[in-house]
């Protein structure tokens, strides 16, 4: 965003979403796939366009058809009607980004249900219930629980809500940028190294290397990839075993961000001036350690 010729960050701090069982099956099965199927339709209808055949259908043409789509369609009808209209908003935002040549995005594509997946809530309205857990309002749910693991923005605006494919359900809420501190740490400046088999080499001779999985875990992930060749393809079976496997990337990944974050931490205070590593790559990085504790010499 942009405001005088000046362009504004803003982030978006995301909660674990708790919602019951109801809520969740219109969440799923009613916003969730509204929105899906709305864009879509926008992209397969700019998937038609050649050249000769004539404008492809505006913002306000789309939306004049959604309209319409509602009145005909009972399934359609049944959602929410700002949810929809949302995913249409999202879908300009996303197209004209495609044709930015200041700033060129990826072209919008084709969404599925097996990934991850979600839709928007415009004019948020959220409220913190105790000291721990907060709700935010959706559409056809009511109030909803959400974790408060951190303070909430001034001024949201929109929340995407997004279901991963571990069937986790998440909120996020935007906010400006916080301001970075550019004062000199207490501790002199480090360099660090990142290479293939040790994830990170420090100037000072400490050597980390990035946790993985365990071979529990790693055999469990293999049963699972045979396991998942052999259901029929869209049945129930297939997409339970899916989502188990999911859950398994999920646990890995959040392995490695809690490795991250702890290096992070532990060198913050040596950032340099612009609040980033000083960093300087080689081009080898052989003779290095298999452990993951800092190396003693």
């Amino acid at each position: 965003m942009s405001v005088a010729g000046v362009r504004l960050w803003s982030v978006a701090n995301r909660y674990r979403l708790y919602p019951g069982g109801e809520a969740e099956r219109v969440m799923r099965d009613l916003h969730c796939a509204h929105a899906r199927y709305v864009w879509n339709l926008a992209v397969e209808q700019q998937s038609w366009w050649r050249p000769g055949r004539g404008p492809v259908p505006g913002a306000a043409e789309r939306q004049r058809q959604l309209a319409e789509a509602r009145q005909a369609e009972p399934w359609l009808r049944e959602g929410s009607s700002p949810v929809q209209q949302q995913a249409l908003r999202d879908y300009d935002r996303a197209l004209a980004a495609f044709f930015d040549p200041a700033n060129p995005a990826r072209k919008p594509g084709f969404r599925s249900k097996r990934r991850t997946q979600g839709f928007v809530v415009r004019d948020v309205r959220a409220r913190r219930v105790s000291r721990h857990w907060g709700e935010v309002f959706v559409p056809k749910c009511g109030w909803v629980r959400f974790r408060w693991s951190r303070p909430l923005p001034a001024n949201p605006g929109m929340a995407p809500l997004t279901l991963d494919r571990a069937g986790r359900w998440h909120v996020s809420f935007s906010a400006a940028q916080p301001a970075v501190g550019r004062a000199p740490g207490p501790r002199p400046a480090v360099g660090i190294d990142r290479g293939v088999r040790t994830a990170l080499v420090t100037s000072g001779g400490q050597h980390y290397r990035a946790p993985r999985i365990s071979g529990r875990d790693a055999g469990r992930y293999l049963a699972l990839q045979r396991k998942l060749a052999r259901p029929e393809p869209g049945s129930k079976r297939r997409d339970k075993t899916r989502q188990c496997r999911a859950r398994g990337h999920t646990k890995a990944a959040a392995i490695a961000g809690r490795w991250r974050g702890r290096c992070r931490r532990r060198y913050r205070p040596r950032a340099n001036r612009n609040g980033a590593f000083r960093q300087h790559t080689r081009a080898r990085a052989g003779g290095r350690t298999r452990s993951c504790r800092p190396r003693r010499r």
